[in-house]
């Protein structure tokens, strides 16, 4: 038996391409991998096969070559894990502290990547350290930064009430005219951009630096973050006035006509952006986080919520507790919400939960262009996830990656009869790779006395094989070892005159 070593890296890229020889062209085919996640309103579907599922790209009908599940969780044995905790809560109570001590103390490994995001900075965090220290360090952390965004959002928020409430007296007592409803409305519009654009756009963001950190990353790829509410009562306050504004504004004389109908105006507006109604890319955003593989999780912290197991809403639309639980949903992640003392069991569900997935394969003739994707799958109710949209700058990353990417066989070694040696530089296809590695003995006339096929599926870029030769063969010989790289049907050799005693 042959033996090789390997370290286990996990999903590279949701988009993953194999080029094999075309058939009556001199165009490569490519085999584009995409991984869907089928959801019926309360849980993943787990048991599909490639029957159920059809596919078209640019509106035109594909062929599926292949469906694969897969599943995975927090508490599997994957080695490289990049985990990043980002926060946007108003501090580091003691529940948040124990629940957060918790839930490290059983996920967390030494050799696991660590980041922690808040709003002012990012660290890293050495997960080879005690786990008290590892949490005594974020404890710090966030009691610090924290503090200092909270201080800077009640400010923000502040001054944001303050309008309503200095204008809601005038307009009882009847003492607000149209200028000065105007003058209210287009400075509650500008504080709340400020506030938009300081406090609720810089946390939704976050998500594209952070996928931009851990693209690169071969290994399993996590992200958990805490949401506390942001619009708690702002939203109810302003929405109350501005329906007495709105009625102030009918209730103009003609005169007046135009400047009401221009209040009007500037409240929808207020209205539309305090919902978030078309303010962020989410679909820009979800492909690339699909299209690197994280698995986002959502904890939302609300003083007094209970704890629930997947969000309410089945229709997600543009608010912003909406978007994370939509962000979660589709990268395979889980969104909950505690109350203060509920910490520790939400984040016990995030730990518990299971991403389950099928990874869809299709070809196509190697072009680099945009494809816009659209996979359905057969059976009613039921809502799929996966990255819809492929840019023309990802087909030519890989392509240009395949040109110069070649296997490579070093690190050769024969100790008696023992043989080993080092394969490397071979294609990946969800972080692994695909060999076909032959070693043959021929004698001084060139023919043939010993050889021996294997096929490795390897987790590594680089692979180290040991075998044994058979200890029947006494003399020299050529020694010849070739590999082939499964997924770029590219070729290596390596041939060495050896004396076997």
């Amino acid at each position: 038996m042959w033996k090789h070593r390997f370290f286990l890296l996990l999903l590279t890229t949701a988009l993953m391409f194999v080029l094999l020889p075309a058939q009556d062209t001199d165009e490569p085919e490519l085999l584009m991998h995409v991984p869907v996640r089928v959801w019926d309103g309360s849980h993943y579907i787990d048991g599909l096969t490639a029957p159920a599922f059809s596919l078209a790209v640019n509106d035109s009908p594909r062929q599926i070559k292949e469906v694969s599940r897969h599943t995975q969780g927090l508490m599997d044995n994957g080695a490289n894990r990049f985990i990043v905790l980002s926060f946007d809560t108003t501090g580091m109570n003691d529940n948040l502290k124990s629940g957060l001590t918790a839930f490290l103390d059983k996920v967390l490994k030494g050799d696991d990547l660590l980041l922690i995001h808040t709003p002012v900075d990012n660290y890293k965090v050495d997960t080879s350290a005690a786990k008290d220290k590892v949490i005594g360090f974020i404890a710090t952390i966030l009691e610090n930064d924290l503090l200092q965004r909270a201080r800077d959002k009640e400010e923000a928020l502040r001054h944001l009430k303050s309008l309503i409430v200095v204008n809601e007296k005038k307009l009882d007592s009847k003492k607000l005219g149209i200028r000065s409803a105007l003058m209210f409305a287009n400075q509650f519009h500008e504080a709340w951009r400020n506030y938009y654009e300081g406090f609720l756009t810089a946390q939704l963001s976050h998500y594209s630096e952070i996928a931009g950190r851990m693209a690169a990353h071969k290994g399993e790829k996590r992200h958990i973050h805490f949401q506390e509410g942001n619009l708690q009562g702002l939203q109810a306050d302003f929405e109350r006035f501005s329906a007495a504004l709105n009625t102030f504004a009918g209730k103009l004389p003609e005169t007046y006509q135009k400047s009401g109908a221009l209040l009007m105006d500037t409240l929808g507006k207020i209205h539309r952006a305090m919902n978030l109604k078309g303010a962020f890319p989410m679909e820009d955003l979800l492909n690339q986080l699909v299209g690197v593989n994280i698995n986002c999780s959502v904890l939302f912290l609300h003083p007094g919520a209970t704890t629930r197991k997947e969000p309410v809403r089945k229709e997600p639309v543009q608010a912003f507790e909406n978007i994370l639980e939509t962000i979660a949903r589709h990268t395979g992640g889980i969104a909950v919400s505690a109350g203060d003392p509920g910490i520790a069991d939400a984040l016990e569900m995030i730990r518990s939960h299971r991403d389950v997935y099928y990874s869809i394969v299709f070809a196509f003739n190697g072009k680099a262009e945009d494809k816009r994707l659209a996979v359905s799958v057969s059976g009613d109710g039921m809502v799929l996830f996966y990255k819809t949209l492929f840019r023309k700058a990802e087909f030519n990353w890989v392509i240009e990656r395949y040109q110069t990417l070649k296997p490579v066989i070093d690190g050769f070694s024969l100790e008696e009869h023992t043989l080993s040696f080092h394969v490397a530089g071979f294609m990946e296809q969800q972080g692994k790779g695909l060999l076909e590695v032959t070693v043959k003995l021929l004698d001084s006339n060139g023919s043939t006395v010993y050889e021996t096929s294997n096929s490795l599926t390897l987790s590594d870029s680089r692979v180290s094989v040991t075998m044994q030769l058979p200890a029947t063969q006494k003399g020299y010989f050529k020694l010849v070892i070739s590999v082939r790289d499964g997924l770029s049907n590219k070729d290596a050799a390596l041939n060495q005159y050896v004396q076997l005693k």
